[in-house]
């Protein structure tokens, strides 16, 4: 028996990931392809984080998104923070109605970025708003940052954003090409390396070694 659907949400949290300046975007940024880190470079697939996003508003999912990030570090010129690209992107590259978009900082990796979403979640709950919320991020990404969550010591809901991308096509035809362009983005770069990047990863936390993998923050 299928349960009562979770959606739309009140609010969702938007994991930031990494931008680059990209003059032939209205918005001026573009997702940054590779991770800044101390060893082997690693694939981020943000387009694809973008796009989900975009689809939790666009597909009625979402009445709100919340984008959560660090400043950008690629970027030396001036002060860019991650969520507030990231919402540029979404209102004027994708279409994203500006009132339903919104942005907040960290100060460094997922696990700050998440004890900041964690305080938010609770003014809005002590303020009787937003009980139905969740956090997106990549496929890739969910279980690590779970695994973040719950060393501090709570549990919310993460859902994948490629899932909304092919959830939010209004036809089968459409959701095919889209489909078909996850699984190109997704062999652009080695994703083998990228999912056993996370779950050494995890494994690490569970081990209490782990050790951030960004560089310069």
């Amino acid at each position: 028996m299928i349960g009562e659907s979770i959606f739309p949400l009140e609010r969702a949290f938007g994991l930031a990931f990494d931008v680059e300046r990209d003059s032939e975007r209205r918005s001026g940024f573009k997702p940054a392809e590779i991770q800044l880190g101390p060893q082997m470079p690693l694939p981020m697939y943000g387009e694809l984080r973008l796009h989900g996003f975009a689809a939790t508003i666009m597909g009625g999912f979402c009445e709100h998104i919340t984008i959560v990030g660090k400043d950008e570090k690629r970027i030396n010129d001036c002060v860019v923070y991650q969520g507030n690209a990231i919402c540029e992107m979404l209102v004027r590259d994708l279409g994203v109605p500006r009132e339903q978009v919104s942005w907040n900082t960290s100060d460094s990796n997922t696990g700050h970025t998440l004890e900041v979403i964690r305080k938010m979640v609770y003014e809005d709950r002590e303020a009787g708003k937003h009980r139905r919320c969740a956090i997106i991020t990549s496929h890739y990404h969910r279980d690590r940052s779970e695994e973040s969550a719950l060393c501090s010591g709570w549990s919310p809901v993460f859902l994948s954003a490629e899932s909304f991308i092919l959830a939010a096509c209004a036809s089968e035809v459409e959701r095919s090409t889209k489909r078909n362009w996850i699984e190109e983005e997704l062999r652009r770069y080695d994703y083998v390396a990228r999912a056993i990047a996370e779950i050494n990863g995890i494994s690490d936390m569970r081990r209490g070694v782990y050790q951030p993998q960004t560089r310069g923050w």
